[in-house]
């Protein structure tokens, strides 16, 4: 148990709960061919609002809300894999193995991270100032496509 930061302030850690799930399989339809979707599913992160005060020794957060008022979107991703794999020597030792990858097939773009902060924020480029609370830090990355290759012998 801590103490609190100020008279009123919480005593008690914040207590919640996430959840995640993610099912895969392989199929091998023929001609050395491997077939992989990866679907996973996350439960989005809870936060409440907190803002900042200046105090005689530095700045100090504290919430203006419990964490558990908000919770970030529940983030669902599409993966698949393609391998064939291509034999180099008569014994079948040697196997080159040549992998196409997608990432967030279905091009999701949840939020990861949001400020919970309140305040205002200054967009360099534009010199514009807007409101920081619930504005995103961290997004699901595009869709991305990568080939590689593995040598097995």
């Amino acid at each position: 148990m801590g103490f609190p930061i100020t008279p009123n302030g919480q005593t008690t850690p914040s207590e919640f709960t996430t959840w995640n799930f993610k099912i895969h399989g392989s199929w091998e339809p023929a001609w050395g061919l491997r077939l992989t979707p990866i679907f996973r599913m996350q439960q989005g992160y809870p936060y409440g609002r907190v803002f900042a005060a200046t105090l005689n020794y530095g700045a100090q957060n504290f919430q203006a809300e419990p964490i558990t008022s908000h919770r970030l979107q529940t983030v669902k991703q599409l993966d698949f894999r393609a391998e064939k794999k291509i034999k180099l020597t008569s014994s079948g030792r040697a196997k080159l193995g040549v992998i196409f990858d997608v990432f967030n097939v279905l091009n999701a773009n949840p939020e990861l991270n949001i400020r919970a902060g309140t305040g205002t924020l200054t967009i360099s480029e534009s010199g514009s100032v807007i409101p920081t609370y619930n504005t995103p830090i961290t997004i699901l990355p595009p869709r991305i496509a990568r080939i590689s290759a593995r040598l097995e012998w």
